[in-house]
């Protein structure tokens, strides 16, 4: 078996006739035909039914057209890379973070290099992971409290990743003109308790936690707490916009938010962190592009921090 008895297959079943495929294949009817024949003897399967008004697939042959026309799609994806090797590419796995979205599109504009290939994105702390592991992306950006800092170590790791943290942050209160604390200049972590929260969704590391597992650490777990979760940056600004709702969030997500009347209220928590970072490959040599990205951030941040 070859790749060419894959082709004629899969052509003859969308052409619906080895009279059109050898038309789009450029061959003869013949020749079609004594390709197919050749697959069938090979898998000693029927694969077509012929008709004399063309050709139908039998069920076993339906199944095999339905791997022929992956194994196509690979072999063509494979015939691509001497192109793709031509360009650059920047490919970013993130938390929800606005500011990482702007501070990428200003690389993008410094560079100046039209070869640069992008892939953004966006999902909460598990999936970068999952996606650095599996080299879907270069690098992966997170925050992590204080109090998952060690397990989080550990998992990545098993995964054969690091991390890598670019600056420590503080945990915010974003809310709109609607919440009580609006304008306040910090609050307390025992108020956040009586809040309605809204939240991304994040099963092991969500920001809540950074202030207390809720039924262990706070003496409010009698009281009323009402947490709402969504994965929409949009119904996040709208809600914390036009309702009583707040979002706990480090910094690093608070651009363009006042813009949109949120305001961010520091969290009193003594010296706990969150740290803000990056996992990559542990073994894995940072590509050109990204490579620059990070010098790029690095310098960014510093700039920021001295400002």
């Amino acid at each position: 078996m070859d790749i060419k008895h894959l082709q004629y297959f899969v052509v003859s079943v969308d052409m619906g006739s080895f009279h059109s495929a050898a038309k789009v294949l450029f061959t003869t009817q013949s020749h079609v035909s004594k390709t197919i024949k050749a697959l069938e003897q090979e898998l000693n399967i029927v694969l077509l039914e012929r008709k004399s008004n063309g050709v139908i697939t039998t069920p076993e042959g339906e199944k095999i057209y339905r791997y022929a026309v992956n194994v196509l799609k690979e072999v063509q994806s494979i015939s691509d890379i001497k192109g793709k090797q031509e360009r650059y590419f920047l490919s970013i796995a993130s938390i929800s973070s606005n500011r990482l979205a702007l501070l990428t599109s200003e690389y993008y504009n410094k560079i100046k290099m039209k070869e640069v290939q992008l892939d953004y994105f966006e999902g909460n702390v598990e999936e970068v992971i999952t996606r650095v592991h599996r080299r879907q992306s270069q690098l992966g950006f997170v925050y992590i409290s204080d109090r998952h800092i060690a397990a989080f170590q550990n998992q990545i790791q098993a995964k054969g990743l690091i991390f890598q943290k670019l600056k420590d942050t503080r945990l915010y209160l974003f809310v709109g003109s609607n919440h009580p604390s609006y304008g306040a200049k910090s609050v307390d972590v025992q108020l956040i308790y009586r809040m309605k929260l809204l939240c991304n969704y994040e099963e092991h590391y969500s920001l809540i936690h950074h202030i207390g597992h809720i039924k262990e650490d706070t003496p409010l777990k009698n009281e009323t707490f009402l947490m709402s979760i969504t994965n929409s940056d949009y119904f996040m600004d709208y809600m914390l916009k036009n309702t009583d709702y707040g979002c706990l969030c480090s910094d690093i997500n608070s651009c363009g938010k006042r813009e949109r009347g949120i305001h961010k209220i520091p969290v009193s928590l003594g010296n706990q962190n969150i740290a803000f970072g990056y996992v990559k490959r542990k073994n894995d040599e940072l590509e050109k592009i990204p490579a620059d990205f990070l010098a790029f951030l690095k310098q960014k941040l510093q700039d920021e921090k001295e400002s």
